[in-house]
């Protein structure tokens, strides 16, 4: 995994899925400091190609939390609550997502015995008593999420949030419908309620694949490569560009 941008750095964000289960991230409170409360960590924007790891990333922060009681607020426009709750209990049990979901398979065999029963419903009232906010909604511009994340902050003691897409926020309208100037604007409403608050704001952005990055060899995200890059990299404390090379050479060997 590479990650360029505003800060360049070679950190370990996430290990690859492996039989569906999530792997463990960086340290974020001692490399980047996001779970602090105290300023540390800043507005960080994490970017990758459609596919390649973006909600591995969300979820393996949402797991982080869990597990080391953090209360966080994550809203999805793209994935429902609900499915993002199963993968967080698959995580913390060990157990594949989908098994969970169907419980039986085709022929109306049960997946689990009922000891492993046992260890997913303990699982699942963890999950519920955890100081996890995890929200699916669209159609709000960043101010109504900005006052919606305050809520959230002076209620429960929310120290982490997490906002996905960028691209999927209602923008400010702009005149003449400049789209770079309205995702500028929406990433410096995320800048002031960092500094309002010193709570930690992680955006997703989806990378756009447009113009010269099909004919790049190297395919590693850089800043153009974003929609609205000055206004991302103006208010961004940190960009976090997500990179697989099997996801783009698929038979390139495993350990590259």
């Amino acid at each position: 995994i590479g990650v360029t941008g505003v800060q360049t750095c070679a950190l370990p964000i996430w290990e690859i899925m492996k039989d569906g289960q999530l792997g463990d991230p960086l340290n974020f409170d001692d490399r980047l400091a996001i779970m602090d409360g105290n300023g540390g960590g800043g507005v960080i924007t994490v970017t990758g190609a459609s596919g390649i790891g973006k909600s591995i990333f969300e979820n393996t922060v949402l797991y982080q939390c869990w597990k080391m009681g953090i209360p966080v607020w994550s809203n999805s426009s793209e994935t429902s609550s609900e499915r993002r709750r199963l993968k967080l209990l698959a995580a913390y049990t060990g157990f594949e997502s989908y098994k969970l979901y169907r419980v039986k398979d085709k022929y109306g065999r049960e997946y689990y015995s009922d000891a492993q029963k046992m260890q997913v419903l303990e699982a699942a009232k963890s999950l519920l008593e955890a100081p996890l906010f995890i929200t699916s909604g669209t159609g709000y511009t960043a101010n109504e999420w900005k006052r919606e994340a305050k809520h959230y902050i002076k209620k429960y003691g929310v120290k982490v949030l997490m906002f996905d897409r960028l691209e999927l926020i209602n923008h400010l309208r702009r005149p003449g419908g400049n789209e770079e100037l309205a995702i500028t604007d929406t990433m410096k409403v995320f800048r002031e309620l960092y500094v309002e608050t010193g709570v930690t704001v992680i955006v997703f952005a989806q990378m756009a694949t447009r113009g010269g990055f099909k004919e790049r060899s190297d395919k590693r995200p850089k800043l153009e490569d974003l929609k609205g890059s000055s206004g991302i990299e103006q208010c961004s404390s940190i960009v976090l560009g997500i990179y697989r090379d099997g996801y783009y050479r698929p038979q390139a060997p495993q350990d590259e």
